[in-house]
């Protein structure tokens, strides 16, 4: 059973009424992210509602009636000020030609992002 309160990372709301949670990746195997794509697309199921667990964050999807569809990826920045590197998480919800992301950093800032669909389809439900 999942701990809510520790847990990191999305969980996504099945057609089938399941729940799945993000685990860890494993070398040589497709993401968690693809492999419940591929899942859904085996299955005949589809995502409705993601949800983005971090730390104290909490960020939830546009429900599918509002949206086409659903987007989650991972971005990592370094400053070329520092050389620090930081790692985002983020979720959306894709709407028309446009994926509206929230984006969420391991110190719990928080942030919105539009970009053109063109340029996320390999993060996207829609792929």
């Amino acid at each position: 059973m999942i701990d809510i309160e520790k847990f990191t990372g999305w969980s996504a709301s099945l057609s089938n009424g399941e729940t799945a949670f993000e685990g860890t990746p494993q070398p040589n195997q497709p993401t968690p992210w693809k492999q419940l794509l591929s899942m859904c697309k085996e299955r005949g199921i589809e995502i409705t509602r993601l949800r983005l667990f971090r730390g104290k964050v909490r960020v939830m999807s546009m429900p599918p009636k509002m949206c086409q569809g659903y987007f989650q990826a991972y971005e990592q920045a370094k400053s070329i000020f520092t050389g620090n590197t930081s790692m985002k998480q983020g979720i959306g919800s894709v709407v028309d030609d446009k994926v509206y992301i929230t984006w969420v950093d391991d110190d719990g800032n928080v942030w919105q992002d539009v970009r053109p669909l063109s340029e996320c389809l390999v993060h996207c439900t829609l792929a």
